[in-house]
């Protein structure tokens, strides 16, 4: 019985106080499944197994974890609403979601072009000692009112130029109903159907 493993027990408990992604969870099972067979190290197991001591140290970079989920530790100020760096970093954003719905095969020509909603945009800066300034940015798109964030990054050495942190703008709300045209793109969150403009 597992439970009544003392050692494996203190090892769990221990690193439940750590951070834990779906990868480990992965090595974990694969441990289950082959308890007897020690783990022969796998590049296609990305984990650690939670049974046995965990790698260190356990940063967002060295789980695989993307920058976006793991901005959380780090200290915010929100800036003025409708800052000018969120509305450029927003504008950015929504020419860069308008060019892959037109992109990719299951959106192009189904979506309607997305515009900056003029109810405004939420910035903030990361409090971070680096001379490159970072910023998470949530803004709302016309048609439909979809409510999107994204991170973006400023570096004064680069003539301050905007350059994208996010490889996606996830969306806040919901959206199934505006995107039944594309449900099956890639990006079908950022869509909203041209066939609602009618109604």
């Amino acid at each position: 019985n597992v439970r009544k493993n003392e050692k494996l027990m203190a090892q769990v408990r221990k690193n439940s106080k750590e951070l834990i992604t779906h990868y480990d969870l992965y090595a974990t099972l694969s441990d289950i499944v082959n308890p007897k067979n020690p783990r022969i190290p796998n590049p296609l197991i990305r984990g650690s197994s939670i049974l046995k001591e965990l790698s260190q140290p356990r940063t967002c970079d060295r789980l695989w974890i993307p920058f976006e989920y793991c901005s959380c530790q780090m200290r915010k100020t929100r800036l003025p609403k409708n800052s000018t760096v969120g509305i450029e970093a927003a504008e950015m954003m929504i020419k860069e979601m308008n060019r892959v719905l037109e992109k990719e095969s299951d959106s192009k020509g189904k979506c309607a072009k997305l515009t900056l909603s003029e109810k405004g945009v939420k910035t903030e800066i990361f409090e971070d000692k680096s001379i490159i300034k970072m910023y998470r940015v949530e803004y709302i798109t016309e048609p439909g009112g979809g409510q999107f964030w994204g991170y973006v990054i400023q570096d004064p050495t680069d003539g301050n130029k905007l350059k994208f942190l996010s490889e996606r703008f996830p969306r806040m709300n919901k959206y199934a109903e505006q995107v039944k045209c594309a449900d099956k793109a890639k990006y079908a969150s950022y869509c909203y159907c041209k066939d609602l403009l009618k109604n």
